[in-house]
């Protein structure tokens, strides 16, 4: 594993983190306290997705509103998954703002993608927000074409709920611009990548024990950091846009705290 790739370089080497102490989770199961976290935030998402007559016929100066609605509504609930994956290492609460802050464009890319299967017409921006793609305006295209040709390499890997909650956990828990301890923030963030790797190994079949379902799951983390880097220039252009609409405080936070942590 010491070869496997992270955000800003590289995962932390064994040889790091042995200089840094042994690291431990006492009293828990990473794994279950893993799939755990992950079943509270998604357990809306089994929910039927219905089709809304009124948003298929709904003006761009509307959809644009619902976007802003459906963001605000994932970044709650997002920010309430990543405070119980921190709070498993004690990461300390100026830390926990800056990794959620950082990673929210990537982790909602990811949640919308990941969703995506049910509802092909439709960009689910929650469980219960389907937005119609055809009525996206030129300014959503990109990310939205994006989300959709990630969705389906994430469908090819057919992840199970421990992998999906390690590689959720991943893009939170990575090394980041102005971190006061990110010595922990690697002792975890390995922490996730052994008890991924201990998962493939205990579950897959021996052909697909090694590097390739490995290596596929974390190779799908660059391609999501991408991905946000168009959702953040699509909150720039809708900013720009004319007729303008409004930003709510929450997404101008979200794009100059995204912007800063560059």
């Amino acid at each position: 594993m010491n070869s496997l790739k992270g955000r800003r370089g590289r995962l932390p080497s064994k040889g790091r983190l042995s200089q840094m102490g042994h690291f431990e989770l006492p009293q828990i199961n990473l794994a279950s306290e893993l799939v755990k976290a992950h079943n509270g935030r998604t357990a809306e998402s089994h929910t039927a997705f219905r089709e809304s007559s009124d948003l298929t016929e709904c003006s761009q100066n509307e959809i644009i509103r619902h976007f802003y609605a459906g963001f605000v509504q994932q970044y709650e609930a997002l920010k309430a998954w990543s405070e119980k994956i921190l709070e498993l290492a004690d990461v300390s609460n100026d830390d926990k703002k800056l990794l959620f802050d950082a990673a929210f464009l990537e982790l909602l890319s990811y949640t919308v993608a990941k969703n995506l299967s049910g509802a092909q017409s439709f960009i689910p921006l929650t469980s219960r927000l389907l937005l119609p793609k055809d009525k996206f305006s030129k300014e959503f295209s990109e990310w939205v074409d994006l989300i959709v040709q990630y969705s389906s390499n994430l469908n090819k890997l057919s992840l199970d709920a421990t992998s999906t909650a390690c590689m959720e956990a991943l893009i939170l828990i990575t090394d980041r611009v102005g971190l006061k301890d990110s010595q922990l923030v690697d002792k975890l963030q390995w922490k996730v990548c052994e008890t991924l790797y201990e998962h493939i190994q205990n579950t897959y079949e021996d052909t697909d024990r090694e590097s390739p379902v490995l290596s596929r799951i974390l190779g799908a983390l660059p391609q999501i950091r991408s991905i946000s880097m168009h959702c953040l220039r699509l909150l720039q252009k809708l900013e720009t846009s004319k007729p303008k609409i409004p930003q709510p405080a929450l997404v101008k936070h979200v794009f100059l705290s995204k912007s800063f942590s560059l």
